[in-house]
């Protein structure tokens, strides 16, 4: 155990999937005025998250944890990782729809979200390769 993450809110819910056997949570707040995040967001937070999850098996072999949460964070726009807690800012959810352009073809919260996953396996050893395009080979 390199950390100990911990949120406390009485505003978060949850959607919850068995992923590979591991119990994945997204808990998500629902009473923002702006920008109201659904149960559906975060269903589709997981399927993105399970497509990450196969793709970081098969390269970098099992997740170590039995659970991993992700978690809205009130912080807008910091995401962050810890040892089983992915906070995402709550500006997430809207930059999920993003498309970023140039050499990168995904959507920024898909992006986001594959960074902080990858924390899981490499610590705070986790950089950005922006010249890295969608199915090359990084560098």
């Amino acid at each position: 155990m390199r950390s100990i993450p911990l949120v406390v809110s009485k505003k978060l819910q949850h959607v919850h999937r068995r992923i590979d056997d591991i119990d994945v949570y997204c808990h998500v707040y629902s009473d923002h005025a702006h920008f109201d995040t659904s149960l559906a967001e975060a269903e589709g937070t997981l399927d993105k998250t399970a497509a990450i999850l196969a793709f970081y098996h098969s390269r970098y072999g099992r997740y170590s944890l039995k659970t991993l949460h992700i978690v809205e964070s009130p912080t807008t726009d910091l995401s962050m990782a810890a040892d089983g807690l992915i906070l995402l800012g709550d500006s997430f959810f809207i930059h999920n729809r993003i498309w970023l352009s140039d050499k990168m073809f995904d959507p920024l919260g898909e992006v986001v979200l594959a960074h902080e996953i990858a924390h899981q396996w490499f610590g705070i050893g986790v950089g950005v390769d922006r010249a890295c395009q969608r199915g090359a080979e990084p560098g």
